[in-house]
C-alpha cells in the first residue's frame, strides 16, 4: 500500500514542531540536522515547506516559533 501523498507534508510538520520547541526552550538540538536531511532528500521540500508556512501564518494565533523554522528550513 502506498503511503498517503501527505505524509511528507506530516513528517515535516512534525519535525519543525520538534525543533520550534527546541526554540522556545533556548537549545539546538540535533533535531535541526534531522530537519535539513528530511528537506535535502526530497525535490519537492521547498513547495512543502513553504505550504506549510503559509498555513501556519494564516491562522488567528501563528505559532512564531514554528513560522521560523520554517524560515529557517
Amino acid at each position: 500500500m502506498p503511503a498517503p501523498v501527505n505524509a511528507p507534508r506530516a513528517k515535516m510538520l512534525q519535525l519543525a514542531k520538534r525543533v520550534a520547541g527546541d526554540l522556545r526552550r533556548g537549545q539546538m538540538t540535533d533535531e535541526l540536522q534531522t530537519v535539513g536531511l528530511a528537506l535535502s532528500e526530497r525535490s519537492d521540500a521547498v513547495v512543502v515547506v513553504l505550504d506549510l508556512l503559509i498555513a501556519e501564518v494564516g491562522k488567528k494565533r501563528p505559532d512564531e516559533d514554528l513560522c521560523e523554522v520554517f524560515l529557517l528550513g
